[in-house]
């Protein structure tokens, strides 16, 4: 059969039209296929980084104020355990994401970093925790649960503190406040700092509206 130029250019466009759509079906077949998988995958991970910062738990409800994210964390009884405060500060490299778990007095218990891309061996060393293996800590790993974090200084820093209202106090060392931060690393050092102060003072100053999104009543 022959086909002036005309009648092939129109042949070409519905056999490119009818492969993008058969293209743009079996995505959206593998898309759906794949979406409950990757979903149920994240929320394994996230409940695993919720483990990792809260005391033992049963249930846990979670809620948006003020561009956080809170978790509460419930025991057996159905008493509040922590409370969970995640967002993101921008720093060197992008966005870093951080999970803070706290007492329901608003103590801090530990902060982990979620997701961040910092320079390694610079900024990533303020967001990683990494377990350094001496012939002591193997042989010490045998005797725990494993269930203990990897340190890491500057996230260590933050287990235990409370909000403090002291001027400069939740800035680093170098801008006149109380936070550590590492050389090379100032800006993922301030922007660790700024994460987990605006979980803290967020939680502590609206603490009550906060719990009552969990208990459906003003909790003290």
């Amino acid at each position: 059969m022959n086909l002036n130029k005309t009648e092939n250019t129109a042949v070409l466009g519905i056999f490119l039209a009818f492969t993008g759509l058969i293209a743009a079906l079996l995505l959206a077949i593998c898309a759906k296929q794949t979406a409950a998988p990757i979903a149920r995958a994240a929320a394994l991970e996230a409940n695993k980084s919720l483990i990792s910062v809260m005391p033992p738990f049963k249930t846990q409800k979670s809620t948006i104020f003020n561009n956080i994210r809170f978790t509460a964390v419930f025991d057996a009884q159905g008493k509040l355990a922590g409370i969970a405060g995640e967002t993101s500060v921008k720093g060197y490299g992008g966005e870093i994401k951080t999970l803070a778990g706290m007492n329901p007095d608003g103590s801090i218990r530990t902060v982990i970093i979620l997701e961040n891309n910092e320079t390694p061996g610079l900024g990533s060393n303020v967001c990683v925790r990494k377990e350094t293996k001496t012939l002591k800590s193997l042989f010490n790993s045998r005797k725990t649960s494993g269930n203990t974090l990897p340190p890491n200084k500057i996230l260590d820093y933050y287990s235990g503190k409370s909000l403090d209202k002291s001027a400069n106090a939740w800035q680093i060392t170098k801008d006149g406040g109380n936070c550590p931060y590492i050389t090379g690393a100032t800006v993922s050092s301030r922007a660790v700092c700024k994460a987990v102060y605006l979980i803290v003072s967020t939680y502590v100053q609206n603490r009550e509206s906060i719990n009552s999104e969990f208990t459906g009543k003003e909790a003290k």
